[in-house]
């Protein structure tokens, strides 16, 4: 019993029931603090016991947390693409201020090489040479205009150094931002793995006790009778043009094998015999999935128990289901081609990882894909 407490602290987190996030950092605990926390956790567990609310409404809130999660990840992993693409800005801005300071530098160099070896007893001796007023007076204004030439140029050459100097600092400030938001990004991507690892801990968990795996079997069972009455109550979107014709030669839905059939399964979660409506298809997450023929869009959003859910409708009474999507790429009413991108592989409102439930139906009746399916 101690051991499942501790193991259901880490679950029971993705339901809000502890004190603190399960990802909080902190100073190492005491005996004391675990022993105060494995309590808690006994008795959250047995509030789960008793709570009145569905086991497939907890998953799905266990299931926003994560999908929040992810997206902080994700905006946080572009914003470190931002700041990277900042850097490389920055870098050319100083490279350039670089380039123009050297130019600078080198342009005075010699002007100055020059006017040290023209020391103030040599410009005397230049002046008091002059044969007349008149040749006094322009190689004293020669003198002045070479001076004040070297002036302009010191001015300019510091002029680049303030821009080098500015532009180095906004690349120390660049880099160290895009440190920042690599840190934040790897952290928001851990959060998400630990929520991740904690929904499959709860998955595990209400699997784990008889009491709780009869009633979410129990769920599932109304899940799967509400999304067949769903099914009968959508409009027809007209006739088709011929889908029946396509028995045997509709492509696989995603790259994907078949792990469950359709029809009666031993179910090893629950270690029952179960009715299955449609296919299992086993792909990694992330992976499209597609239209097998064309039709329209008639259902486009989370369904109970099925997770992000995408129904097309073909005509002639024909409807193709596409359950547990990470992400849903049509909107209900669009019209889609075979082979179309209708979303990718996920594991919302399932209980055993990422994978895509493809079912077909005619006027309503699940009938076995298998057989309309074409070889891969």
């Amino acid at each position: 019993m101690r051991a499942r407490a501790v193991a259901a602290f880490l679950v029971l987190a993705s339901l809000g029931m502890t004190a603190a996030p399960a990802w909080a950092e902190g100073p190492e605990k005491t005996s004391e603090q675990v022993e105060a926390e494995v309590k808690a956790s006994e008795e959250a567990l047995e509030k789960l016991r008793d709570k009145a609310v569905s086991v497939l409404d907890e998953l799905a809130a266990a299931e926003a947390a994560l999908r929040e999660l992810q997206k902080a990840a994700h905006q946080a992993e572009a914003e470190v693409k931002a700041a990277g693409a900042k850097v490389a800005s920055a870098e050319l801005d100083e490279q350039a201020a670089r380039d123009a300071l050297i130019a600078q530098l080198d342009l005075l160099a010699p002007r100055l090489q020059a006017r040290y070896q023209l020391s103030k007893a040599r410009r005397a001796s230049l002046l008091m040479s002059a044969r007349s007023v008149g040749e006094l007076l322009r190689r004293k204004r020669a003198l002045e205009d070479v001076l004040a030439g070297d002036l302009r140029m010191l001015e300019l050459a510091r002029s680049s150094f303030e821009r080098f100097e500015v532009r180095r600092l906004e690349l120390v400030a660049a880099k160290l931002e895009q440190e920042e938001r690599a840190k934040a990004a790897l952290e928001r991507r851990s959060q998400a793995k630990r929520r991740k690892d904690e929904l499959a801990a709860l998955h595990d968990a209400l699997l784990a006790e008889q009491g709780l795996r009869e009633k979410t079997l129990g769920e599932l069972y109304k899940a799967q009778a509400k999304l067949s009455r769903h099914v009968r109550q959508l409009d027809p979107t007209g006739e088709g043009e011929g889908f029946a014709k396509l028995k045997g030669k509709l492509p696989f839905p995603t790259d994907g094998h078949i792990e469950v059939g359709f029809g009666k399964v031993l179910n090893p979660k629950f270690n029952t015999v179960t009715y299955q409506n449609g296919l299992d298809l086993r792909a990694p997450e992330g992976t499209d999935v597609k239209a097998v023929a064309e039709g329209t869009v008639v259902h486009a959003s989370a369904f109970r128990g099925y997770g992000n859910l995408v129904i097309v409708d073909h005509g002639d009474g024909f409807h193709t289901l596409y359950a547990h999507l990470a992400s849903i790429g049509r909107q209900a009413g669009e019209a889609v081609e075979a082979g179309a991108v209708i979303g990718q592989v996920g594991d919302t409102g399932s209980l055993k990882g990422a994978y895509l439930y493809f079912e077909l139906r005619k006027k309503g009746k699940p009938i076995d894909p298998k057989g309309w399916l074409g070889s891969k």
